[in-house]
C-alpha cells in the first residue's frame, strides 16, 4: 500500500475529523512511514494526542518506546511529558516508572525533572507519589539535587507540610539548624509564616535550649 493509497482509505472513514486527518497528511509529510502512522492514524485518538504520538516518531523515539504513551488513558499532556522523557535520554525504566494515570502531566513533569537532573531511582521514589502535588513534588527533587541528605529530607517529605512549609524546613538545614531544632517548627500545624519566625528566633538565639523555645512558642513569645 502507498501513502497515497492509505490517506483515501482514511478519507474514506468519514468519522475522522478535518484536524485528526491533517495529523496523518502531515506524518506522511514529515517522512514517517505507513507503519508508523497506522500507530496514531486511530479513531481512538483526539487529534491533539495524534499530534505528540507524530512528534515522537519526528524525535527519532522507537515504536516500543512510542507505544508506551500511545494510549487513550493518557491525554495529550501527559503524551508530551511520557516523550520528553524520552526525547532527554531517560531510559525505559524511568519513564516507565512514572508513565501512569495516577500522575497528572505537572506532576509527571516534575519526575522527569528529578531523572533529567541525575536523581537516582531510590530518591525519585520519595516524592513521585500521587498524594504530592507538584510544587511539594519540586521542592523535594531540588533539595536532593542541592546535596541535603535523604534522612534530612524525609523529616519534610511529607504531603502534610505545603511546598512553602517545605521550603522552611529546608532552609532551616541550610542554615546550619540541627535536626532537633528544625524538629521544634516542622509541624503542620505552623504556617510557613510562622515557621519563619521560628527558624529565625532559633537562628539568632542558637544557645536557648530547645524545651525553653517550646515554651516561648507555648505562651506565644515568638
Amino acid at each position: 500500500m502507498t501513502t497515497n493509497d492509505f490517506i483515501q482509505q482514511c478519507k474514506n472513514n468519514s468519522n475522522f475529523t478535518d484536524y485528526q486527518m491533517l495529523q496523518i497528511c502531515y506524518g506522511f509529510g514529515q517522512g514517517l512511514s505507513i507503519e508508523q502512522v497506522k500507530l496514531y492514524a486511530k479513531l481512538k485518538f483526539s487529534w491533539q494526542q495524534m499530534c505528540q504520538i507524530r512528534k515522537g516518531f519526528e524525535d527519532g523515539l522507537t515504536i516500543e518506546q512510542v507505544e508506551v504513551y500511545a494510549n487513550p488513558k493518557f491525554n495529550d499532556d501527559q503524551m508530551e511529558q511520557i516523550r520528553l522523557g524520552f526525547k532527554n535520554g531517560l531510559t525505559m525504566e524511568e519513564v516507565k516508572f512514572y508513565a501512569s494515570c495516577e500522575f497528572k502531566d505537572d506532576q509527571m513533569y516534575q519526575i522527569r525533572l528529578g531523572f533529567k537532573n541525575g536523581l537516582t531511582m531510590e530518591q525519585v521514589k520519595l516524592y513521585a507519589k500521587p498524594e504530592f502535588n507538584y510544587s511539594q513534588m519540586y521542592e523535594i527533587w531540588l533539595s536532593f539535587k542541592w546535596g541535603l541528605p535523604i534522612e534530612q529530607i524525609k523529616l519534610f517529605a511529607d504531603p502534610e507540610f505545603n511546598s512553602n512549609q517545605m521550603d522552611e524546613i529546608r532552609t532551616g538545614f541550610d542554615n546550619h539548624l540541627t535536626t532537633d531544632q528544625i524538629k521544634v517548627y516542622a509541624n503542620p500545624k505552623f504556617n510557613w509564616e510562622q515557621m519563619s519566625q521560628i527558624r529565625n528566633f532559633i537562628k539568632e538565639n542558637n544557645d536557648i535550649p530547645i524545651n525553653t523555645i517550646k515554651f516561648l512558642i507555648g505562651i506565644n513569645c515568638i
